[in-house]
Formats: structure tokens, sequence, C-alpha cells
């Protein structure tokens, strides 16, 4: 508890001494979730996860300390997950990440209307009811086979969010105003920010990150590394090739010498719309770059850091108040 507790506050596990810990051995954890939307009687494998009706899963010794019992239970369907591991933080979010995965192939699936699936079997297909999108509920129940270990919780950040009080202590949430007529790349920004920070997922919350950035870069120019009188001696100089379609791509390489890294535009939005940036805050954009290209490259892929990617969110949200409140100034 004491390390779910100093993880949950933002520390790595670099940072953690907690005696005795490192001695625990691996077991199997069960890993269950309430879903939403989805109807079940016997219980149905999909994948590592198998989805089964409240009556065919082990609820009774559910602990209850704050009353959460009683809305843990009462759903039509339950996804259970087993994962193998030391710690209970570490076996729940790899758990949740499979629940995950299986709710958005469900998802996706049920979005497959030709007739025949790949493998050549005919299936039935409504479009009135195959319109589904099942989700989990908050709380996440964890139990240890051997140890009986377990817990009843909400996890991550969920569980701090508070209500909004435009009408007092957040007031001043509405200045700098929302420019209406703001382009739709910066309106998209927005909501792919307001995604980033509120997501589950770190690796989920680092794409809508970057896919935010993206936006919020949009058609920024930067000044030519080339000039063109040095692209014509380059183009001038390049070796005749007996071979067209490697003569067209060299030629579209050389066409991308001015098209610079999209962290260079971003730096370049960022000092004309005046925002306070620091070079730390620069670099953790480009570490949180690699693992986007990584994840979505299927290279050999590194965890990011909640705190880290949160510290980049909120560098992001600064961005974008700077940039609404430019667009107001150029308005008025």
């Amino acid at each position: 508890m004491i390390y779910t507790l100093a993880r949950g506050g933002g520390l790595r596990d670099d940072q953690i001494r907690v005696q005795g810990i490192e001695d625990l051995g691996s077991e199997v954890f069960e890993i269950v979730c309430p879903i939403r939307g989805i109807e079940v009687q016997d219980p149905i494998r999909i994948g590592s996860v198998t989805i089964a009706s409240e009556s065919a899963v082990e609820l009774t010794s559910i602990p209850d300390p704050e009353g959460f019992a009683s809305e843990f239970r009462g759903f039509q369907a339950y996804a259970v997950a087993y994962v193998t591991d030391r710690l209970m933080l570490s076996a729940e979010k790899v758990g949740i990440q499979e629940i995950d995965l299986c709710l958005s192939w469900l998802t996706v699936r049920s979005r497959y209307s030709v007739p025949p699936l790949p493998d050549g079997t005919l299936h039935s297909w409504d479009r009135a009811s195959m319109f589904v999108s099942p989700s989990r509920g908050r709380f996440v129940y964890l139990r240890g086979l051997s140890t009986h270990r377990r817990w009843l919780r909400i996890p991550k950040q969920e569980v701090n969010l508070g209500n909004l009080e435009l009408a007092q202590k957040h007031a001043g949430l509405t200045k700098p105003s929302l420019f209406r007529a703001a382009p739709m790349n910066i309106r998209q920004a927005i909501v792919s920010c307001a995604r980033a920070a509120k997501g589950i997922d770190d690796l989920d919350r680092v794409l809508a990150l970057w896919e935010a950035i993206e936006f919020y870069v949009g058609d920024t120019s930067v000044p030519r590394l080339f000039s063109k009188s040095e692209m014509k001696a380059i183009r001038k100089a390049m070796p005749k090739l007996d071979n067209d379609e490697k003569s067209s791509r060299l030629g579209i390489l050389l066409g991308d010498l001015n098209s610079p890294p999209l962290i260079v535009k971003f730096r370049r939005r960022v000092a004309i719309d005046g925002a306070p940036v620091s070079q730390s805050d620069v670099d953790l954009f480009v570490k949180l770059r690699k693992i986007r290209n990584d994840a979505v490259h299927g290279r050999s892929l590194s965890e990011p850091e909640s705190s880290e990617v949160s510290q980049a969110v909120a560098v992001l949200s600064r961005i974008l108040v700077f940039r609404m409140h430019a667009l107001g100034q150029q308005n008025e």
C-alpha cells in the first residue's frame, strides 16, 4: 500500500525504497472490472479476457471499506483477466490494458459489415444492433490467488476528480475568452489536449498529446535551411540513375530538405505566441516524441511515466492558453 500511494503521488520506481518489497514472490492475480454495454449469459473468452455475468464471477468476498461494493455489484457483465506479477499495482495495470484491448476489439469487430469474414465464413450483421461501444466501470477488483491480497479501488486519477465551480473559485477559467472563430486546427488541438489530460492509459495520453501538438503547429512555417541556389546546385550534382523509381525517390527526398521536423515547427510556433517554455520542457516533449514514434512504428517501447505525461499536458495547456489569447488580440 505504501508503494501504491507513492506511485500514485508521482514518484518513480527509482525514487521509492520500501523494505521487503523486493522479497515478494510472483503470483497469479485475478483482475475483475464491471462492464457497461454488454449482456452475456455463459462466460465467453475473448483473447486473454473472459466476459461473464455477475452470477459467474465470485464477488462475495469483496472488501467494502467505503460502501463501494454495492456499486461494484449489479452490473450485467464483468471482464476478468489473469496476470502473473509480484506487485498488485503492476498486475492491475496489465490487466486493465488487456480488458481495454478486449473492449476495443469488440467495438472494432462490431463495425465489420462485409458478409464474408476473412476465412470465407458468412455471418449476420444488423446495422441497428451492431453500433456498440462497451466500456469499463470505474472500479477494479484485484485479488492474489496465492496470498489472497486484494483490493477494490478506483484506479489512477479518476478518484481525485472534482467539480468545477465556475461562479466561485474557478471563475478565472473563463479567461482568456474562448475565441469563437478559432481556426479548426486550434479547436482540434484543444479537444486532443483534453483527451491527453483526462485519459487513463499513459501511452494513449502520449498519442493524444502529440496529436494535439500537430494540430497546434498547423501550417506554421520556418525559415528555409537551404537557399534556392543551394537546392539548384544539389540537384545539378545528383547522379544520373538508370532506374526511374530510384530517381523519383531521390527527387522526393530532396524536395523534403526544407521540410523541418515537427519539433522545430513546434518551437517556432511557441516563440511566435510568446508562451513561456523552458529547455527542460522541450526536452520532455522530445522524450515523449520518441516514445510515441516507437509505439506507432512497432519498435521496442518504454513505458511513459504518468507524472511526466501530466507535466507535458500542463505545459501544452499553458501554450494553448497563450495561443487563444493571441487569437483574441488579433481579432481585436
